[in-house]
């Protein structure tokens, strides 16, 4: 594992740092080179060139559908310990950014799931070298920290290639061991499950292929413990579900949403929409 250097910065300041605690005055987090309409986390507009990904928010079919979740979608259940669908303009909600040798975070409008805003997360490697680890992610940490139960993190994803070969999309961290897991999209295009903890099996790996340009819905749960559990909805339908040892000295206090810990030297870009935290189930719509 690899420690975060955190460095902290006054508002007004550009995101020069690994990482910058934010409140909900909000930060600008630097110029955006994809052309697409951007606002900073002030919420000022930032509009640096026509085009842009195409906005359908038309999610990709269940593949099957025998396996669909039978509880209604909610946006924002009464019990979410996070909700965010990025319509106040800034990441207020968060806690603060983490940016290791390149990469940006904002608020952009277009392309959206719902609404009028969306998290724009995009990384530009340093070099060429493919061993040049880069992180652009905006992350929570939880008070209480959780040591039994579940956490689960549901987000509405889509990308406008499929990043390649593999990259964490989401993760889940403990503190003072810096135990972690990662929703990852793999090479081949599939979703998989690495956990790091000391008592985990291999990566659980799934065969279902979200489909690039089209706004996918995740819902990862993971049960703690030595017979803790991981189980991950694809748009509603369940395409993992395994037994897993995720015990941890330390305690599951931080959750992250972007581009986490990746040594690829392409250009690459997340949209996150309608993104929830909680202990209990988030189905997907």
């Amino acid at each position: 594992m690899r420690a975060r250097a955190f460095a902290f910065v006054l508002a007004g300041l550009g995101v020069t740092a690994c990482s910058l605690f934010i409140d909900s005055s909000g930060f600008t987090s630097g110029d955006d080179p994809v052309p697409d309409a951007e606002v900073g986390l002030d919420g000022s507009p930032n509009v640096d060139g026509a085009g842009g990904v195409d906005a359908s928010s038309d999610a990709p079919p269940i593949e099957d559908p025998d396996a669909k979740v039978d509880a209604p979608y909610v946006a924002c259940p009464s019990y979410a310990l996070l909700c965010d669908d990025f319509e106040s303009g800034n990441l207020g909600k968060w806690s603060g950014l983490s940016i290791e040798n390149a990469g940006t975070v904002s608020v952009t409008t277009s392309p959206v799931f719902r609404g009028t805003s969306a998290l724009h997360v995009h990384r530009t490697p340093p070099d060429g070298s493919s061993g040049s680890f880069t992180e652009a992610n905006v992350f929570k940490l939880l008070s209480p920290s959780l040591t039994t139960g579940m956490l689960v993190i549901r987000a509405h994803i889509r990308f406008a290639k499929m990043p390649a070969p593999e990259t964490t999309i989401l993760k889940m961290k403990t503190t003072p061991t810096d135990d972690d897991a990662n929703l990852k999209l793999t090479s081949t295009g599939t979703l998989k499950i690495d956990t790091d903890t000391p008592g985990a099996g291999a990566d659980k790996t799934s065969t279902a292929i979200p489909t690039a340009n089209e706004w996918f819905c995740v819902e990862w749960q993971m049960t703690f413990g030595a017979d803790g559990h991981q189980t991950l909805y694809l748009n509603g339908a369940k395409v993992i579900d395994v037994a897993e040892d995720t015990a941890s000295t330390g305690a599951w206090n931080e959750v992250e949403v972007g581009f986490a810990e990746t040594n690829i030297a392409t250009e690459d870009d997340l949209f996150y929409d309608d993104v929830a935290i909680a202990t209990q189930p988030l189905p997907c719509p």
